[in-house]
């Protein structure tokens, strides 16, 4: 079945074992946000290790202001956030040692659900993913097509990193909205954008409401 729209086709599709699927299969740019999450973005969060640098930027603040901006455009937005479990990470990995000890980011806690003060428009999609890569989840199955991703994160060495190389290698060209990220300090933050300059061009949140 297909309905059609001014500059886009959504689709509803079955896929075995789990729900419909909406598909968004469009030209015009998409939003990603990632890991704004109870234990990623709040100061009680069991992996909240860039939660001063989250205060001090006012991330959510700009987070909140990108994500309107979007939806003010019609463009979709993806609040992309990790969730796992003992399997879902490599055994060797110092990330799945990180989070497993302090029972962080685990499938089916109130630490995964976004965090107060992230505003979620009704017409949002929210998509758990088991790796660093906001590619490594449904994605794809509502975003068959698009010519512009944004993306913003938190960490900006982790989940941001990992989803920009990606598109990079996908052929998706990128923009990083800067302001609405952190790491867990300024230096790390800034070296990596500096490094993911050469993949994609950074913007901030009040060039993407004018």
């Amino acid at each position: 079945m297909e309905v059609f729209v001014p500059r886009c086709i959504l689709m509803l599709s079955i896929r075995l074992g789990e729900d419909l699927v909406l598909k968004w299969e469009t030209d015009m740019p998409a939003l990603i946000a990632l890991d704004y999450i109870n234990d990623m973005v709040t100061e009680t969060g069991k992996a909240a290790i860039a939660y001063p640098e989250v205060a001090r930027r006012g991330v959510i603040e700009k987070l909140n202001k990108s994500t309107q901006a979007a939806r003010d455009r019609g463009w979709k937005v993806f609040f992309v956030n990790i969730a796992v479990d003992a399997h879902c990470l490599p055994a060797e990995s110092q990330l799945r040692t990180a989070l497993s000890v302090g029972g962080a980011c685990q499938i089916g806690t109130p630490g995964v659900e976004l965090a107060p003060g992230v505003i979620r428009d009704q017409r949002d999609i929210v998509l758990r993913r088991y790796r660093l890569s906001a590619f490594r989840s449904a994605l794809m199955s509502y975003l068959t097509s698009v010519e512009l991703l944004y993306v913003c994160g938190v960490s900006t060495s982790l989940c941001v990193s990992s989803t920009v190389r990606e598109a990079f290698e996908r052929n998706i060209p990128v923009k990083i909205i800067e302001d609405a990220c952190a790491a867990e300090s300024q230096d790390i933050h800034e070296t990596e954008i500096k490094v993911l300059s050469m993949l994609a061009e950074t913007v901030s949140s009040d060039q993407l409401i004018q």
